[in-house]
This record gives C-alpha cells, structure tokens and sequence, in this order.
C-alpha cells in the first residue's frame, strides 16, 4: 500500500509540480494536454448549449394554454359539485401583468424582489374583492399536469375547489427564464365586493337639539310670574251723575302679535333631516305660521307658556333654504318675520371603492395598509376589523393609514371604513375581507426546464472547477518559466485559461 501511494505522489507531483525529474515542465500543463483541455471545456460547452437547445423545443410546442387551464378549472370543479368559474377581464389582466412582471425580473414567487404582492395586481387591474387567491405553475409542458399538480397541492387545491370564488382569471407566457425556455402559469381567483354603501343613523339631526330647547324655554316661561300685580293705589273717586248718561267710548284698535322668536335651529345651521323643529316663542295662545323659501309650510297654536314648536309637513330638499315664522293673533298678523338662513344635508358621503385599497402590509405583519378615496365634503376616515380601530389621516385627495388585523380575536373579518362629512352624515364600506387569500405555487420537478438548468448548472461547475485547478497550477508554473525564459508553455497555458474563462462567461 505504501508502495502504491508513493507510486501516486511520485505521478502527482510530475503533473503539476516543477522540478529537475520532469525538466522543470510538469506534465499537466504540457502542449498535448493543453491541447485535450480545450477540446474538453469546449466539448463540455457545446453538449450544455445542445441540451438546452433540445429542451427548449418541447415547451414550444406546449398544450399549456389560458383556455385549457380554464376548461379543466371548471370541469375538475363540475366534477367536485362545486359551481363553474366566470373568466374575468379585469382578472386575466391582473393574471397578465403577474406573469410578465416574473418574466421581466425573472422569479417565481407571490412577492416580487421589489415587495409586490399578489394585492398589487387585483388593485392595478380595478378589481376589488372579499375573496382573493393566487395559483402559480412553471416548466410544464401539459395542461393536465399543470391541474394534477395544483390538485395534489392543499393550497392550491383549496383555490380551485373553492366554492367562495365566483370569477377566474388566467394567463400563460413563454419566454427565457433562468436562462432557459420556459412557460409560466398564473391564476386569479376573486370574488367581487359589493359595492354598497351603508348609511348609518346621525345624531343629533339638529343643534341645539329642540326637545332639549323646548323644555329650556318652558321651564324659564313657568318661573316668570306674568299676571299684573295688585294695584295699592286708593279707589278712584265716583264720577259726579250727569244728569244724562256720556256717549260711550269707541273700542281701542286691535294689537298686532309681537314677533316669535327662533331659539333653534341657529343660524347658518347645517341639518341633517328634511323635516327639522322649530321651537321659540310667540304671544300665548297665537297661531305660529313657518315658511320655508316664503311659502307656509306648517302651521301651530302657541301654549300659555308663549313656547312654540313646529316641523314642516312637507320634506325639505337638500340644499340652502330660508326658514321663517310670523305670529297671527286678533286677524293681524306680526308686522315682522324671524329668519333663518339654513342648510339641509341628508346625503351620506361616498368612497371611491375602484380607487379604494386595503393591502396587507409587506413590513408589518397582520397589519393592512388602507387608502380612501372619498367624496371632498368628508372630514373624517376611520377604519376598523372586529376590534381593531384606526383613524385615517389625510394625504392629498385620500386617507391613508394602517389597521391591525387579528382572525382569532375579531368576531368579523371584513376590512370596512365608516366615512363622516361636516354635517356628521356618516357611511360604513367594506373593503376586503381578510378572513381569504390563499396563495399557491408549484413547479414541476423533472420538466424540461429543470433538466435544462442542471445541465447549465453542472457544465458551469466543471469550467469553475477546472479554472480553479488550472490556476493554481498555472501561476506556479508561470512564476518559474518567467524565470527559464519557456515562452511557448507560458502561453500554451494562459489562452487555455482564456478559453476557460471565455466559456464560463458565455
């Protein structure tokens, strides 16, 4: 055994080490083995690129297409007793975009190197949903493969069999990917959000509030002691008896009423309701006549206090009106009116849902980043999920901020922003439902694809290999032709490392 491994070094150390035995001209780097490493590097190149190339053919001429993924999405669904698919515009275009942003900055994965998420392409396509999923596939050849591997996967399983999705988007590119020709195959999945809006209750309609004025005023009435006092004054002394009696004397003119008073609404007020109440005071007992924009519109009977309160019969358009009231008592009416410039606003503000957004944050885990873009008269955004509550800060034409979102403490899932205007009109809509986004990939693992890149990947190897050896070996023996002046071996060496590098490169 000794012998043996002496045998080795002895051969060893001829091939690669310079010295007086092999004439200072190890073996390895002589002119005919130089001569077979570059046909071998060469060869090695040659039978990469030809493997690619013969790899390549098959997924041309690929049945991988959008229509047959989504002829078997439905059919496996059928199968399944779950209802058929609707293929989406907006989704083939989210799908579209998907595949081409991968192909362009070349991965296969749901986030992109630059953070987009699947999100991303839902909002850029205008399509808002409550349910979202995403089934990636890449380096097959057939359209049954490509469904028998989302099949044998849960994540995409539960993406195809869903009975929550009702619209189905799919697209389907070809081009080089890692270096070799490949197909990739992206799905979409969604169901729209409705787009509704929810009015919610505002109160108070009116400030100052009317029962609580009324009442006000009343109980100031009440207290006030209105009654003449008793007179001190001693009795008048009897008129002397005329002999005939006086013409009696003509009745005094009747007294016009005093003019009523308003004490709410105020002025300039904002209303929430089209039938506001109108409460002051008028002389006891005196009809009270409101008119809105000069026409009399309701009509009521002062009580002892001189406390009125009254509503119009008719609704009120939304918009400025002027509210007045005239007191009419002893056939005359109040020689002046009380005005009130006022503004009626029962319209709920609106939300932008195309230009809506909840994203889940690619920083912030269980957080959503929100964007609003609502009508110009709203104030104020908060957005909530279950428990969770934020309020939204203006940016620009939207608000923006961010929600925390957590499944298992929130009785609701659904993603919603209540939006106030500066009357206080106030409307809830739903952006997403976060309970539903699944997400899948599969990649075949013995396609064409990946036979072609391991035959890259090995060929690179070996050049890298070889390079290394060849330079170790090289800058040795350089260093001592430089010195015996062996020109010819210097440069026999050093274009096979050019070559080398050359192919490695390529």
């Amino acid at each position: 055994m000794q012998r043996h491994l002496h045998r080795v070094k002895h051969h060893l150390k001829n091939a690669f080490i310079p010295h007086e035995g092999n004439d200072y001209r190890p073996h390895a780097i002589r002119h005919h083995w130089l001569g077979v490493y570059a046909a071998a590097i060469v060869l090695v190149k040659i039978v990469a690129i030809g493997v690619v190339g013969f790899y390549s053919t098959p997924v041309r001429l690929s049945d991988v297409t959008a229509s047959n993924i989504i002829n078997l999405t439905n059919k496996t669904r059928q199968k399944n007793q779950v209802a058929t698919l609707t293929v989406n515009s907006l989704l083939n275009r989210a799908a579209q975009s998907k595949a081409d942003n991968m192909l362009r900055e070349q991965y296969f994965a749901h986030v992109s190197p630059s953070n987009l998420t699947p999100w991303h392409w839902f909002k850029r396509a205008g399509y808002a949903y409550r349910y979202a999923g995403e089934n990636l596939a890449i380096d097959y050849v057939e359209s049954e493969d490509v469904m028998a591997a989302w099949l044998a996967s849960p994540s995409h399983r539960t993406n195809l069999l869903s009975p929550k999705f009702r619209d189905l988007g799919v697209a389907v590119v070809s081009g080089k990917f890692q270096g070799a020709q490949s197909i990739l195959v992206v799905q979409m999945f969604g169901t729209p959000l409705p787009k509704t809006t929810t009015r919610l209750a505002a109160q108070p309609a009116q400030t100052p509030n009317p029962t609580v004025v009324k009442e006000e005023l009343s109980r100031v009435a009440s207290a006030t002691d209105t009654s003449p006092a008793p007179s001190t004054s001693p009795p008048p002394a009897p008129a002397p008896v005329s002999p005939t009696p006086p013409a009696p004397a003509p009745p005094p003119p009747p007294v016009p009423p005093a003019t009523p008073s308003i004490a709410t609404p105020d002025p300039e007020a904002l209303l929430r309701t089209k039938t506001p109440t109108v409460v002051g005071q008028a002389e006891a007992a005196s009809r009270v006549e409101l008119l809105i924009d000069g026409r009399v519109v309701g009509a009521t009977i002062a009580g002892q206090d001189g406390v009125y309160s009254l509503s119009p019969e008719q609704t009120m358009a939304d918009g400025p009106h002027r509210l007045t009231v005239r007191a009419v008592a002893r056939g005359l009416t109040s020689p002046n009116e009380t005005a009130r410039l006022v503004t009626v606003d029962t319209t709920p503000p609106t939300v932008d849902q195309e230009q809506s957004y909840a994203l889940i944050s690619a920083v912030e885990p269980d957080t959503y980043d929100v964007a609003v873009a609502t009508s110009a008269d709203v104030v104020s955004v908060r957005c909530s999920c279950g428990s969770n509550l934020s309020f939204l800060t203006r940016q620009g034409g939207a608000f923006v901020g961010q929600v925390r979102v957590n499944s298992r403490q929130n009785p609701s899932s659904v993603l919603s922003v209540v939006v106030s205007d500066q009357v206080g009109n106030e409307a809830r809509v739903g952006l997403v439902d976060t309970d539903l986004f699944t997400a899948g990939v599969a990649a075949a693992k013995s396609g064409p694809v990946v036979k072609a890149l391991n035959v890259v990947t090995y060929s690179r190897n070996f050049l890298m290999a070889f390079l290394v050896a060849m330079l170790i070996v090289a800058v040795l023996n350089v260093i001592i032709h430089l010195e015996r002046q062996h020109h010819p071996t210097i440069v026999g060496t050093l274009m096979v490392l050019y070559l080398t590098v050359s192919l490695l490169l390529i």
